[in-house]
Formats: structure tokens, C-alpha cells, sequence
């Protein structure tokens, strides 16, 4: 009886025993992988790296870049969705790409080395081609469109992207320090700083720690201690705001909140389509002094015919080049998209994303009527206002 005791004690023992050196065992890889992670072979050292205001995201493609001998950098469509513009569209009946940003709607030719950036025509260097059955954007070549900075550094085989939008302060290391690769003091070395060494801060700090980028393109943390002589070049832009619902009084009048401030609005009816995709102007108010006019561009009558219309780029393009060539000329401060009947919601959406970019780049705000099958899920990433 004590032998077998005796051996149910030791199996007891050696079970506990197995356990801790498992958890010792994987702390010990844990910790390896945390604090030194390339000592093992990284998976992406034989490609293009990718740095995005000081961050190595070089994981977070989809697809490989794509650097041409001209020194055109390309990357997927998928990677443009996914770092520059969610709403990136393959307009497959005029074989080319439809790319919006804040204030630029662009679009781009499989066929010609040229891109029209609100309406205007310009050639660049390259066109959108297609690898691997993968369609790869001319990213270098859309700087305007992205609001953003794009350099190749090919001593460290990295495309870093500056966003113009983003905080940047320069600032020198202050001694002989190590960049790490994270903030921690055990993490690996990515590079040696010297003395006086000029390094760009993108507003990224973890504990004592902050993330830069050196001059030729290298990226990791020193700790905040080391920088001094900071000098600000840019500070982060304004956010774009949610849109505000809101509800219109009997009279048209309104009062909004943008940008900390407060708008009084009247509407009136002055747009809507007619059957050449024109639009004709109704009476309006002229209570200017008090408040700031917006109008409405309505479908009034032409309801069958508006989903077939905003399906198709070149009549929305023609839709939105009339709205915007007649809307100086009456001191209007916002449009409201009043359009009924849409079976296709999508399309509305196409419509309102390159609308919205043209309107805001003269500073007009952008509405729009929720009606039957519109919702504010639908609307509230694109426009400013949404009038319920």
C-alpha cells in the first residue's frame, strides 16, 4: 500500500514538474519574442518594408510593393483601401480607378499614363497596371490626391509615407544613443544614433519612450530623455467631424455646430435634375445677412430615371460638374442632396463620396434628405449633415 502511494506521489510530482517547465518554457519564447524579435529569421526581409509616419505596418500589407524601374511605387488596390481610401472603386465599364480623399476625387486610366484630379486632366508617369492578377495603384504618383509625402530609401529597401496631416516635430538626439525596436532597453538594435543626429517625431510615445524615424528611413523607439532641440513643423489637422442631424424649421431655417462653431442655415429649393442632367435655378431668399444659405438638389419628377443615372460614373461626374460650376456664383454655403425613389443605395452613396470632395475643396458643406431607404448608417462617414 505505501509503495503504491509511494509512486501516485511521484507521478503527482512529475506532473507538476512537467507543467512549470512548460510555463517556463514558453515564457522564456514569449519573452524572446517580445523584447528581440528579429534574431529570428524575419519572414519579410526579402521584400519592401513600409514606415507610415514613423511605423513599420510592413506587416499589414496585402500584397508585396511594387517599385518600377523609373522609380514609380505602386501598391495593391487593396493596400490603397486599406491605408489611403476606403472607398477605392474599379469603374469596370471605363476601365479605370475612382479614388476620393477629403477634398479630391481622382480618377485613373489602365490605359494611358494620366490621372484627372477634380475635372482637370494631368499626365504622370505611370498608369494603373495589373501583376499577378492583382491591380496595383501608381501611389507615388497621387501625392495632391492623398495629402501625403512617399519616399523610396533603397539603402534600407522601405517606402516611408508621411501623412501631411499629421503632427511632425524634428528634433537631434542630444548623445551616442541605440534606436531600439521597441521601448524597452533589452529590445534589439535597429541603428546607431550619433551625437546631434536629426530624427522626426510623428506625436507616438509609449511610456518613457518615443517611436522616430531617421532621415533615411529607419524606424524605432529611443527614450524621451534623448531628444532635444524639438521643432515643430506641423501639427495634426482638425478631424473631420461626424455629420449632425439635424431637423429643419417651417421656414427652412436651421442651426448647426461645425468645427466649434455655431451656423445659422436657411435652405431653400434652387436645384433640381432635368432630363440633360442640368439644373435650373429656382428663386431665392435673401436673408444673407443673418444667415448663411444652403440649397437643395432634388429629383423632382425624374425619380425613375435618377438610379440608372448615379450608376453610371460619367453621368454622375456631369451631375456633379454642374452643381459645382453653379453654386459660386450664388454665395452658397452648403448643398443638401434631396433625391427619392433610389432603389440602389450604393449608388446614392458612390454619388455622395465623389460629390463631397469637390464641394468641400471650394467650402461648401454637404448634405443630405434621408428618405425612403436611406439611413444615417449609410450616410454618416461622407457628408456633414444629415437632415432627418
Amino acid at each position: 500500500m505505501d509503495r503504491v502511494e509511494t509512486q501516485k506521489k511521484l507521478r503527482r510530482r512529475k506532473f507538476i514538474r512537467n507543467i512549470i517547465i512548460g510555463l517556463v518554457s514558453l515564457g522564456i519564447i514569449s519573452f524572446i519574442l517580445d523584447i528581440a524579435p528579429g534574431y529570428m529569421r524575419d519572414r519579410f526581409q526579402d521584400q519592401i518594408g513600409l514606415i507610415v509616419n514613423g511605423r513599420n505596418l510592413t506587416e499589414e500589407l496585402s500584397h508585396e510593393i511594387y517599385i518600377d524601374d523609373r522609380g514609380v511605387i505602386f501598391f495593391s488596390i487593396k493596400d490603397v483601401q486599406e491605408f489611403f481610401d476606403s472607398t477605392i472603386y474599379h469603374d469596370t465599364k471605363n476601365n479605370q480607378i475612382i479614388t476620393t480623399s477629403d477634398t479630391k476625387v481622382a480618377t485613373l486610366s489602365f490605359e494611358r499614363a494620366e490621372i484627372k484630379i477634380n475635372n482637370v486632366s494631368m499626365p504622370v508617369l505611370a498608369r494603373v497596371i495589373e501583376l499577378d492578377g492583382v491591380i496595383y495603384i501608381p501611389v507615388s504618383e497621387m501625392e495632391i490626391v492623398y495629402n501625403i509625402e512617399i519616399d523610396f530609401f533603397e539603402e534600407h529597401r522601405v517606402v516611408s509615407v508621411q501623412e501631411l496631416s499629421n503632427e511632425l516635430i524634428i528634433a537631434n538626439v542630444n548623445d551616442d544613443i541605440t534606436l531600439r525596436f521597441r521601448p524597452r532597453r533589452l529590445s534589439r538594435s535597429v541603428a546607431d544614433l550619433t551625437q546631434g543626429q536629426r530624427v522626426l517625431y510623428f506625436g507616438r510615445e509609449i511610456g518613457n519612450w518615443k517611436q522616430v524615424q531617421t532621415v533615411n528611413g529607419q524606424t524605432g523607439f529611443i527614450q524621451v530623455s534623448a531628444m532635444s532641440n524639438e521643432r515643430v513643423i506641423r501639427r495634426d489637422a482638425i478631424p473631420r467631424e461626424e455629420a449632425q442631424i439635424i431637423t429643419l424649421n417651417a421656414d427652412g431655417t436651421s442651426i448647426i455646430y461645425r468645427n466649434r462653431r455655431e451656423l445659422q442655415i436657411m435652405v431653400q429649393d434652387m436645384f433640381k435634375l432635368t432630363d440633360d442632367n442640368r439644373y435650373i435655378s429656382r428663386e431665392s431668399d435673401n436673408r444673407f445677412d443673418v444667415y448663411n444659405l444652403w440649397v437643395t438638389v432634388s429629383n423632382l419628377g425624374l425619380e425613375d430615371q435618377t438610379d440608372a443615372w448615379l450608376m453610371d460614373y460619367d453621368t454622375r461626374s456631369n451631375i456633379i460638374n454642374a452643381i459645382v460650376s453653379a453654386l459660386p456664383e450664388n454665395d452658397i454655403r452648403g448643398v443638401i442632396v434631396d433625391f427619392e425613389g433610389i432603389q440602389n443605395i450604393q449608388n446614392l452613396e458612390r454619388f455622395l463620396i465623389e460629390l463631397t470632395p469637390r464641394l468641400r475643396e471650394i467650402g461648401i458643406y454637404v448634405g443630405v434628405q434621408l428618405n425612403e431607404g436611406t439611413s444615417e448608417a449609410n450616410v454618416n462617414y461622407i457628408v456633414d449633415v444629415i437632415v432627418n
